[in-house]
């Protein structure tokens, strides 16, 4: 019996080759191992087949780094680096995954996320080919044949498939809010009494306890609940009930949402001048929604005089922050010159910064709002506007 020097395994006396692709010479074989003179080794032809950096750029693309990470790691494996290496390599690749996946989400440009996914593709092909190509090379000069591109691609769409599976499991099950308690936390293993992420998986009646001794959070936490009726029977006027109480603390949140129910909660007390008065108190604390609301209102004249100037203000404050809503509704009173000068150049950079900060079908709106005004616009003040869009910065946000 013979040891293969490479992989260890034991072969049966005179074989000329080991299934790892070693082959034995004269001399390793033993006197009636083989024919040929002792000096010459045999170049195995591999049974096996390898994924170049094509393929790998495949499963990367409908994979992300797991897929491509997969395909590295069998190479491994057929190559004789042991599982360990293999299993360390899709580790790598799924913590790549995670935290592509992380970073891309919150990115506000389609374009940016298009530019990191090329960036990620072109690395790993180039990593691939970095400490594969060599033994990928060597196993095709010896005849060694590649594995096909669509098995690549079937690797990829599974990794596809994981990554999806991943995302779904993360969102029912509220990991991201956990994770935001325990940031909050401090490090400790709990997070603080009275947060919302603390509040979160209690029972109603644990709830409604620190709502009658005055926890803020989880009174709008009852207001929430009697809004929509989960958990509770739905009642917009217990809802009304629990968002004062934390509104009269000064929560810039509960008084958002004490407006909204007033405004739009169909079984609350319809009330436009109390939705006015607690939109303002939220407002006047740079909530953003709040101010656009209440600009909502005075375009209008809802619970509020008829006041476009002050429409147009609190558009602005609103907008200024980044709320994409308000920078539309502030385009649309430059665009046509209300509770403003008319200003096409102010339109057209706010519907352009709108339509960077939005997706799906608003950004669709903002981006044809935009064409529309550029018509009317000559080169010069067209390159002026995109220049001031690209300049702008969000305000810090003052939200308490």
């Amino acid at each position: 019996m013979m040891e293969c020097p490479k992989c260890k395994l034991i072969n049966p006396p005179g074989a000329m080759f080991c299934d790892c692709g070693y082959a034995f010479t004269a001399e390793s074989a033993g006197p009636k191992g083989l024919d040929a003179p002792s000096s010459h080794a045999y170049a195995a032809t591999p049974a096996y087949t390898l994924f170049d950096h094509r393929a790998v750029w495949v499963a990367t693309f409908f994979g992300q780094p797991l897929g491509g990470s997969i395909l590295i790691a069998i190479n491994y494996l057929r190559l004789g680096e042991g599982a360990t290496v293999a299993a360390f390599t899709i580790l790598v690749g799924l913590v790549a995954t995670g935290v592509v996946m992380l970073f891309v989400s919150f990115l506000p440009w389609g374009q940016v996320a298009l530019i990191l996914s090329a960036m990620i593709l072109l690395f790993t092909m180039k990593y691939a080919k970095a400490i594969q190509g060599s033994s990928i090379e060597e196993h095709k000069s010896r005849g060694g044949r590649l594995a096909s591109l669509w098995a690549a691609l079937g690797i990829g769409v599974a990794a596809l498939a994981f990554n999806a599976l991943a995302i779904w499991a993360i969102s029912t099950t509220n990991l991201t809010s956990r994770l935001s308690g325990f940031l909050l936390s401090r490090g400790t293993d709990e997070a603080p009494v009275g947060t919302p992420e603390s509040i979160a998986e209690e029972s109603v009646e644990a709830v409604q306890k620190r709502a009658e001794r005055g926890d803020a959070q989880a009174q709008i936490k009852l207001g929430d609940w009697y809004r929509s009726g989960k958990g509770v029977p739905q009642d917009g006027r217990e809802a009304v009930r629990w968002y004062r109480k934390a509104a009269d603390q000064g929560n810039a949140e509960a008084q958002f949402d004490l407006g909204m129910t007033y405004r739009f909660t169909p079984d609350a007390p319809q009330d436009d001048a109390q939705a006015a008065l607690w939109l303002r108190k939220a407002a006047e604390q740079g909530y953003a929604k709040a101010q656009f609301q209440l600009g909502d209102l005075y375009e209008y004249g809802k619970g509020v005089p008829p006041d476009t100037a002050a429409a147009a203000r609190w558009y602005r404050e609103a907008a200024e922050q980044g709320f994409a809503e308000a920078q539309f509704a502030l385009g649309q009173m430059c665009e046509v010159g209300e509770g403003m000068a008319r200003d096409r150049v102010q339109a057209y950079m706010w519907f352009d910064i709108a339509a960077a900060r939005s997706s799906g079908t608003d950004r669709n709106v903002y981006v044809e709002k935009r064409e529309v005004v550029r018509q009317d616009m000559n080169p010069r003040q067209i390159a002026d506007a995109e220049r001031r869009a690209r300049e702008w910065k969000p305000k810090a946000n003052p939200q308490p």
